[in-house]
């Protein structure tokens, strides 16, 4: 269903841009409010749907497919780790718990190491919150501690 409004906000924006180069010709005023309103839930329906997208690859630990998401909407991943929460975790604490261990990897090599050591909301880094939580024998936990060495 979201995939319908989106098609039909991206129409509305369509017209309402047209009508509004046609207003000069035929002195008629449309409300600019319907184009601003359509495209501001077209795009938080298409954020939605590429955070689904983002936390559904993790699950199923598809990096190739996780990298064609990043590239097609021309996202980075820094950005995504802070804007994303997938059940609840990061994308990073979300791999380990999926045990998608391509995907927590991949993560784990490209995000800023300043990034993957800060405090979540509950004090804790992802390498106590992996120890708390039984996950520190995890393979990207492991790729976490060896980024950790580098350092």
């Amino acid at each position: 269903m979201s995939r319908w409004l989106v098609f039909i906000a991206a129409y509305f924006a369509s017209i309402t841009g047209q009508a509004q180069s046609s207003t000069q010709e035929h002195n008629f005023h449309l409300p600019e409010t319907t184009a601003a309103t359509a495209l501001r839930y077209s795009q938080s329906f298409a954020s939605e749907n590429i955070a689904k997208e983002i936390c559904y690859s993790i699950s199923a630990d598809n990096r190739r497919e996780f990298q064609n998401i990043i590239e097609r909407n021309s996202l980075r991943i820094r950005n995504l780790y802070s804007a994303i929460k997938c059940n609840g975790y990061t994308l990073l604490q979300f791999a380990v718990i999926a045990e998608a261990t391509d995907t927590g990897i991949l993560l784990t090599r490209n995000l800023p190491s300043r990034v993957i050591f800060e405090k979540y909301e509950n004090g804790d880094s992802i390498l106590e919150w992996a120890e708390t939580t039984g996950y520190d024998n995890s393979p990207i936990i492991r790729a976490v501690r060896e980024r950790l060495s580098q350092i």
